[in-house]
């Protein structure tokens, strides 16, 4: 599957991954499946790496969707942050809009785009990628 999470209860937060061709269908699916987690706590933070991802057959509809489904869960996000971490290219500018349809839709979590792992983790307050497989 092109898109999964794992919530890590001891660093308090929400570790997606996407990769190979991703879709709008296969995006929402996710995060609703998130969203029925009984792990999930209010205000958890997320990152997303989507450094593998090949292609994004995601649209603005599907960005609006989800930022949607972010705001009808029962566990409140709060002022959660999420950070996206993309490679480059078309990417980043996919990941921009999606942080463009959740701040028009007043969503949360909070979304900034990164390049750099090190750069994500250190705005999220965790420790760097690296350290948690450790």
């Amino acid at each position: 599957m092109p898109m999964t999470y794992r919530i890590d209860l001891d660093q308090d937060r929400v570790l997606f991954t996407a990769s190979g061709r991703l879709s709008d269908a296969e995006m929402i699916a996710c995060v609703a499946r998130l969203n029925a987690d009984p792990q999930l706590r209010e205000g958890m933070p997320s990152i997303t790496d989507a450094r593998t991802v090949t292609h994004m057959d995601v649209t603005a509809e599907g960005f609006k969707t989800l930022a949607e489904l972010m705001n009808s869960s029962e566990t409140r996000r709060s002022s959660s942050l999420a950070a996206l971490l993309v490679s480059g290219g078309g990417n980043v500018m996919l990941a921009k809009l999606l942080v463009a349809f959740s701040e028009s839709e007043q969503s949360m979590p909070r979304y900034k785009v990164f390049t750099d792992p090190e750069e994500a983790e250190l705005w999220l307050g965790s420790r760097p990628l690296e350290a948690k497989s450790a």
